[in-house]
């Protein structure tokens, strides 16, 4: 429940400023807002979660780029503030090897759906974390890296707006216009204590932490002294629960080393994410978030 709320209420991860993207950035006016708020207030958690329980694969555990569109999913089909036309509509480009037509599948749509005024949108689902790397004051998005350093915020924005947000989609598609918009959501991550960095394709409101080297973090000081190991399913919504273990600042710096030693090689030099939590209430909550890196990328 609280993922789903952090997905419609959260800040846009992206600068909504007309023509700054190919295409435009996906943003609620205030009826929506208001009435998303009273959808929420309302919304039975059981048909949630057995929604989103239909998705969940046999064997792997679930991706959280498709934990996020089931979410998104539910709302565009349950709440009555949109009508979801199609979602996840495979792409697919005709070849052939001399012998017989082949289809191979290039991508897909996230969301074809039409808003209260009958306007037809394409919404492009990107839910992501970076951690900026800045070399001066003004940060450009190739600046902002994934948690194991491969992926870029900028080699993300090429792929929607250049590719993904320009395709038309096939039959029985292909009659509509489809507006398109990026729906963008996430958290940035900036080096902790250097200050105030700026970046011009973000929104002045995204969500930000911080991240710091593993050596760093052991000695570093901090409001709070207890911390949460936040697996991926864990990263949208701050952490409000009593569901993991909670740690002291040695204790968790230790876990991660003996979490990296024993990771497969995949994660063995990417960055994990954790939570300060202070306990609050009925449960622990978290009062901020980075990422721990065990070395600099």
């Amino acid at each position: 429940m609280a993922d789903l709320i952090w997905l419609l209420q959260s800040p846009p991860l992206l600068n909504t400023t007309p023509k700054r993207f190919s295409a435009g950035v996906q943003s609620f006016s205030h009826v929506y807002a208001e009435r998303i708020t009273q959808w929420l207030n309302q919304l039975d958690a059981a048909s949630l979660h057995a929604f989103v329980a239909q998705a969940l694969p046999s064997k792997a555990p679930m991706r959280l780029g498709r934990y996020a569109e089931r979410l998104m999913e539910y709302f565009l089909q349950e709440s009555g503030l949109y009508e979801l036309v199609a979602a996840n509509v495979p792409l697919r480009r005709a070849s052939s090897d001399g012998i017989q037509k082949m289809h191979t599948t290039i991508g897909e749509f996230d969301y074809l759906i039409k808003d209260a005024n009958g306007t037809a949108l394409h919404w492009e689902l990107a839910v992501k974390f970076y951690l900026c790397h800045p070399t001066q004051f003004n940060a450009e998005p190739h600046d902002f890296k994934g948690p194991a350093g491969k992926d870029t915020l900028g080699l993300k924005l090429g792929k929607v707006f250049d590719k993904q947000l320009k395709h038309l989609p096939p039959p029985p598609y292909d009659k509509t216009h489809w507006h398109p918009e990026a729906y963008a959501r996430g958290w940035m991550f900036y080096p902790r204590g250097n200050g105030l960095v700026k970046c011009d394709v973000l929104h002045q409101e995204h969500l930000q932490g911080w991240w710091m080297t593993h050596q760093a973090f052991k000695t570093a000081p901090f409001e709070y002294t207890h911390f949460v190991h936040l697996p991926r399913l864990h990263w949208l919504a701050p952490y409000a629960l009593n569901e993991l273990t909670v740690m002291s600042q040695l204790e968790i710096a230790n876990y991660l080393d003996d979490y990296w030693f024993a990771a497969d090689p995949k994660q063995a030099n990417a960055g994990q994410m954790v939570a300060c939590v202070e306990f609050n209430g009925n449960c622990w909550r978290e009062r901020s978030r980075g990422f721990v890196l065990p070395e600099p990328l």
